[in-house]
């Protein structure tokens, strides 16, 4: 259940496009430019921030980023399994909880 959750929202989120990032907030700006220095293109900011947030509730769920990167994979069928494993880094760098 909680796998179909994350590949709903990634695949919500649309990460595959060609428009530029819109205006966000500062720490979603700091993510999405990193989505962008990697070449990880969307057409909706708001739907990527969106996924990088679902991936960390993927991951809080006991997932490995292994997982959550092929669930990214799977709902993005045109993005690479590595451009998958960096948008879950990038996620995890700027929106999962750090352990102290």
């Amino acid at each position: 259940m909680a796998r179909k959750s994350v590949l709903a929202a990634v695949a919500v989120a649309g990460l595959l496009g060609l428009a530029a990032p819109a205006a966000a907030d500062t720490g979603d700006s700091g993510f999405l430019g990193a989505l962008d220095q990697q070449g990880i293109s969307y057409p909706n900011a708001a739907d990527a921030v969106a996924g990088g947030h679902t991936v960390c509730e993927y991951l809080a769920s006991g997932h490995s980023p292994n997982q959550a990167a092929k669930g990214v994979k799977n709902a993005n069928p045109t993005l690479t399994l590595t451009k998958a494993h960096q948008f879950v880094s990038i996620a995890r760098a700027n929106f999962c909880a750090q352990p102290d």
